[in-house]
C-alpha cells in the first residue's frame, strides 16, 4: 500500500514538471501526462481517503472498533472525494449523486470486508473485477483507469501467492477495507458510456458496475438479509455467507475460493455488453 500510494503521488506531482520537459520524439506522451497533472486533486483525494481506511483498518486488527465507528470513517473517507469532484454523476442532482456516491462506497467497502472470510477469497474476487472493469474503461476510452485497475490487480495476484490457501499472510481489516475502498472509488472513475461510438447512456448502462460487483454485493446483501430475517444482529459475523454455504456442499477453501472467482468473472464479463444495450 505504501509503495502504490507513494508511486501515485509522486507521479502526479511530478508530471506537470516532466511534460514540458519532454523530447520532441515523445509528443505523444505529453497530453497524458499533462492530464495527469490535471487530476492531482483526485489522486490527493484518493490517498486520504486511502490512508484513513488503511489506518482504521489497522486499529481495528489490534483492537476491534465498534460498527458504528467503522462506519462513521467509512463516510469520512468519502468527503475528500465529493470535495476533489469525485462523485456518480449519471445527470443527476448534484446532492443525489453525492448520496449514491457515499452509499456506493460504503456498501462496497463493507462487501470486500465481509468477504475477506477465507483464505484468498476476497483478493482473488478483487483481482478478477479489476481485470474486468479494466475492459470496461478501455471499451470506454479510457487509458488511465485500466492502468490502475491493472496495477491493482498485479499487487492483489502478488499477495495471492502467500494468501491463497493455507494461507501465510492474511489481509485484515487494514487490507480489507483498503481494497474495498479503492475498488469502490475506481468503480465510480470508470466510463461506462460507449464515448467512441457517441451512444447515449441507457439505465442498462448504469447497471454495469452492479453487475461486476454483483458477487461481493450479492453476498452482503443476503447476510445482511439472512440476520435481519433471524432477528440478529446485522453486524455480528455469522457462517451464511456465500463461501461457508459451499463449504456445507462439500467444497473445500480452495474450491470455494475459486468457484466464486470464476462467477465474479462470468457476471462481470455478460455486463460489458450492456453499454451497447438499449431497452428494444
Amino acid at each position: 500500500y505504501a509503495t502504490f500510494a507513494g508511486l501515485i503521488g509522486c507521479g502526479a506531482l511530478a508530471s506537470g514538471w516532466l511534460a514540458g520537459r519532454l523530447p520532441a520524439g515523445m509528443a505523444a506522451v505529453r497530453p497524458y501526462l499533462e492530464n495527469v497533472a490535471g487530476v492531482r486533486g483526485h489522486v490527493l483525494a484518493l490517498l486520504a481517503g486511502t490512508t484513513l481506511m488503511f489506518v482504521m483498518g489497522a486499529v481495528d486488527d489490534r483492537r476491534a472498533l465498534g460498527p458504528r465507528v467503522k462506519l462513521a470513517g467509512q463516510a469520512l473517507a468519502t468527503l475528500p472525494l465529493l470535495a476533489a469532484g469525485i462523485a456518480i454523476h449519471a445527470h443527476l442532482p448534484l446532492a443525489v449523486g453525492w448520496l449514491l456516491t457515499l452509499f456506493w462506497i460504503v456498501l462496497l467497502t463493507n462487501s470486500f470486508n465481509l468477504l475477506d472470510n477465507m483464505d484468498g477469497l476476497s483478493a482473488s474476487v478483487a483481482a478478477v473485477a479489476c481485470g474486468v472493469l479494466a475492459l470496461a474503461a478501455r471499451q470506454g476510452g479510457q487509458l488511465w483507469m485500466p492502468a490502475l485497475f491493472l496495477c491493482l490487480a498485479g499487487a492483489l495476484a502478488g499477495f495471492l501467492f502467500y494468501n491463497w490457501h493455507p494461507a501465510s499472510m492474511f489481509m485484515g481489516d487494514a487490507g480489507s477495507l483498503t481494497v474495498g475502498y479503492l475498488m469502490a472509488v475506481f468503480s465510480v472513475l470508470v466510463t461506462y458510456q460507449d464515448v467512441a461510438g457517441g451512444s447515449r447512456a441507457t439505465p442498462l448502462t448504469l447497471l454495469m458496475p452492479l453487475a461486476i460487483m454483483g458477487v461481493p454485493l450479492f453476498d452482503t446483501l443476503s447476510v445482511i438479509w439472512i440476520r435481519w430475517r433471524a432477528g440478529k444482529p446485522l453486524m455480528v459475523g455469522d457462517r451464511n455467507h456465500f463461501s461457508h454455504r459451499l463449504l456445507a456442499m462439500g467444497f473445500g477453501p480452495r474450491g470455494a475460493a475459486a468457484t466464486i472467482a470464476l462467477l465474479t468473472a462470468a457476471t462481470g464479463l455478460l455486463a460489458l455488453p450492456l453499454r451497447w444495450l438499449g431497452w428494444t
